[in-house]
């Protein structure tokens, strides 16, 4: 089997880890130079920034209690001091990149082939757009920006699921607008990239068999 780089992206309770663990199995019977990642951003520097910026301008704030009035003070922060808003981005790409050439990059040199849990697209929605209050046009306007220094993968799935259904499978979704606004932008940034849609309500066994044969197109 060739080398191949796919993506599992979409809302928390997609059903994207479990379909991406199981995808890099089978794959991996025929191609044992195959690794499984966890793809978007896990900050590490970035998250003592982020306790240091809620101590400061968060404080007492819990998105647990009220994601609302949680997001809408987060957004009016960073719409009042634009520097901080450009601090904010500029970490979270920065350190992000110094994951992928490590997740990504270096195992793709070395001919491994990647099965990656969320990517880039998870990360622009839910680190950067939905706090910065981003379009749809600012969203790939950032990610062109990122397509310059990480690799594009070869194909994008994307779990298309009812909020009412993801947040059933979880127990740590703040609110089911919390689902909302990500599943909006999901699918708007799906109608701009090459990104195949499913629905993440199918039968998992299905859903394999889908998602294998659309690989097998790309190899």
């Amino acid at each position: 089997m060739s080398k191949i780089f796919v993506c599992f992206v979409g809302i928390d309770g997609s059903g994207k880890s479990t379909l991406a663990t199981n995808i890099f199995e089978k794959i991996r019977i025929r191609n044992k130079k195959t690794r499984k990642t966890y793809g978007r951003y896990q900050p590490i520097i970035g998250k003592v920034l982020m306790m240091a910026g809620r101590q400061l301008f968060l404080k007492n704030k819990d998105m647990f209690l009220n994601y609302d009035k949680y997001l809408d003070d987060k957004q009016n922060v960073f719409k009042k001091t634009s520097t901080l808003a450009w601090l904010y981005v500029s970490s979270i790409i920065l350190e992000y990149y110094f994951e992928i050439i490590f997740k990504i990059i270096i195992p793709r040199k070395l001919g491994y082939s990647i099965i990656s849990d969320r990517y880039v697209y998870d990360t622009v929605i839910n680190d950067i757009a939905v706090d910065m209050n981003f379009s749809i046009k600012n969203i790939n306007e950032l990610l062109k920006k990122f397509w310059t220094f990480i690799p594009k993968p070869d194909i994008t799935f994307y779990l298309q699921v009812p909020e009412e259904v993801a947040k059933k499978r979880k127990d740590d979704i703040p609110s089911l607008n919390y689902l909302k606004l990500r599943n909006e932008l999901y699918k708007e940034l799906a109608t701009y990239e090459k990104i195949v849609v499913l629905d993440g309500t199918l039968d998992l066994l299905e859903l394999e068999r889908w998602v294998y044969s659309e690989i097998e197109k790309v190899l």
